[in-house]
Parts: C-alpha cells; structure tokens; sequence
C-alpha cells in the first residue's frame, strides 16, 4: 500500500471543500493541501500564466511525495488539465481518472471531463452530448453558501410542478439551436430555496435577464446563478451591474471537451 499523501491544490482556499470531501470518503488516507493564496485569483489571468502556476504547485506537491494532486481550481482545470494530465500522468485514462474524481465529488467527472454532457445518477454517470451552441455567460454567486447535500434533503418534488424538458433539451442540443435550449432552461433546486435565499437568487436572474439573457437559472444545487447570452450579446452590463452588489462576478465561454 502507498502510504504518500494526495495533494490537493487550489488558487486559494475554496479546495478546502473538495479536501473534507476527501477526508470525509478516504479517512485512512494522508492529505495535503496547497492554495497558491499569492496569485489568487486566478480568473483573470491568461490561459498560458496559469497553466504556469498550476504546473509549479502541482510540481511542488509531487516534490513532497504526494502520489495523487487533485485540482480544486475550476481556472486551473479549464486551463491547464490537459497539459498537467501529459506532464504527470500520461499513462492514466480519462476514465480512471473520472471514477478516482467521483469519490471525491458528483461533479468532479464532469469538471474533469468538460464539454456538453447529460449527468445522471448523483451526477457522475455521463453521456456526451453536442456541444452546446457558440454562447456567452454571466455567472453570480451571492454571499451564502448552498451544501450539496442538504440541498438534497430539502427537495419535496410537487406532482403538479412539470418535471424539466430533458428530452426537448437533447433535440435542441442535436439541431444546434441555442435558443430552443435556453428556452428549457430549468433547476428544480430553485423551488427548495428559504423565502431569503429565493429573493436573492429571483434578484440576480431579473438582473441577467434584464441585460438581455435568453434564460436565467440556478446552478446545480447553488447559489451560483447563471445567464446564458447570444454570442454577439452584451454581457458587460449584466456584469457591472451585479458586481455593485456581490463579490464573485464573473463572463465565461463553454469549455470544450477536456478528453
């Protein structure tokens, strides 16, 4: 048995969550964990700057021994996973990785994966899908957090309350119409917010929508919310607009398949 240590690695401290993950599925495993808390954030900087920084954190906790680094940064996955996985773990196939990422974590499989994709069971089991149409975002998260598993436990699905439309989702996906996508855009995960909570989340998507968003929701379990926009849209002002009231703001494109 290998008895090193996993590392876990992030631009700052929001790993801690995938490291009690860790610590909560794997307790007879060591574990160490790296925020690279100098130059976070990482969001705003160039693609090939942070392939650097992940490539030195990554490499300073092989340097410790560590037998497994999990990245915990969304930026330094979306940039630097493919060239990380080359550089330190050429032989290990996507699906390897992808069943070691769903022990930590539902949505590591897919953060690992990238891309369109259906995800069923606690979120692991994945289908690609076609790519979602050329698009822009604006993502918000308010200033609370939202645990995956107590969302979970809150859900009380109303017979009455339509169920959303994953197969028109799919002929949409299939034709490349991005406006029929946006128009099945839906979280059931809304209907189990706090009267406090909906207001805020009901606030940022009239915000998105406002700006010219084709569809407005929730995202997985929350609090984040997201506004899917044309790609010739605007989003600039969505943006600035949220940004007087929260903290984390942020425009992004699709990310293409990781694998």
């Amino acid at each position: 048995m290998n008895n090193s240590a996993i590392g876990v690695y992030d631009s700052g401290f929001g790993g801690l969550s995938v490291w009690g993950e860790l610590y909560r599925a794997l307790p007879d495993e060591s574990l160490t964990y790296l925020g690279d808390g100098k130059n976070c954030p990482y969001g705003s900087r160039p693609a090939g700057e942070v392939r650097r920084l992940a490539d030195e954190s990554v490499a300073a906790l092989a340097g410790w021994g560590c037998k497994l680094v999990v990245v915990a940064c969304n930026t330094a996955t979306a940039a630097a996973i493919d060239f990380l996985r080359e550089k330190y773990a050429p032989a290990m196939s996507q699906w390897e990785l992808e069943a070691i990422g769903g022990q930590i974590g539902s949505d590591v499989p897919f953060c690992l994966r990238g891309g369109t994709v259906l995800a069923e069971g606690r979120g692991e089991l994945l289908t690609d899908l076609p790519p979602l149409p050329e698009c822009r975002f604006v993502i918000c998260k308010p200033d609370f957090d939202l645990p995956t598993g107590p969302m979970f436990a809150r859900l009380r699905f109303d017979e009455s309350a339509s169920p959303p439309d994953t197969d028109g989702m799919l002929r949409a996906l299939e034709g490349g119409d991005l406006k029929g996508a946006a128009e099945r855009v839906r979280n059931v995960f809304e209907l189990a917010l706090k009267p406090e909570e909906g207001r805020e989340v009901a606030y940022i998507k009239e915000v998105l929508l406002r700006h010219g968003a084709l569809a407005a929701a929730m995202s997985g379990s929350g609090p984040a919310v997201f506004g899917l926009f044309a790609p010739d849209a605007e989003t600039a002002g969505a943006a600035a607009k949220l940004k007087r009231r929260y903290a984390q703001v942020f425009e992004a494109k699709p990310v293409r398949r990781l694998f």
